[in-house]
């Protein structure tokens, strides 16, 4: 009794599941992506990295090569916030239909950097 009331709750929600499956990526579009970004801060990397290096009266150098991986967008934002404790720079380079092709490079002054536990750390890299 249990068993066939189950199946016809499954077989019920079988429309549904195929209604919101087509829906899913409906609003992706890459004006409204790009306005989103815009909207908390991004630029281009060039442009953060020209802000960040004016503020900070220090030049930040970027790594030469990118990981080979397909990016579909390169952001930027330089954060300028009340005091100096978050001031930074941030580079993000993505690929918006592969969530796992995400690199991120983050600077800011050593007085206030950010200290991480050793357990949450997978590889370390030396910039040269």
């Amino acid at each position: 009794m249990i068993v066939i009331r189950l199946l016809r709750l499954f077989v019920l929600c079988i429309p549904f599941y195929f209604t919101f499956i087509g829906t899913t990526y409906a609003s992706n579009d890459s004006k409204e992506f790009e306005k989103f970004l815009s909207e908390i801060g991004y630029t281009s990397v060039h442009q953060a990295l020209q802000d960040s290096n004016k503020h900070f009266n220090h030049t930040i150098s970027l790594p030469i090569q990118l990981p080979p991986v397909p990016f579909t967008h390169y952001y930027g934002r330089f954060n300028d916030l009340e005091g100096n404790l978050n001031d930074g720079f941030e580079a993000d380079y993505f690929n918006k239909a592969l969530s796992e092709n995400h690199y991120a490079i983050g600077g800011r002054p050593v007085e206030n950097k950010i200290k991480f536990k050793k357990d949450n750390i997978d590889k370390t890299f030396i910039i040269k």
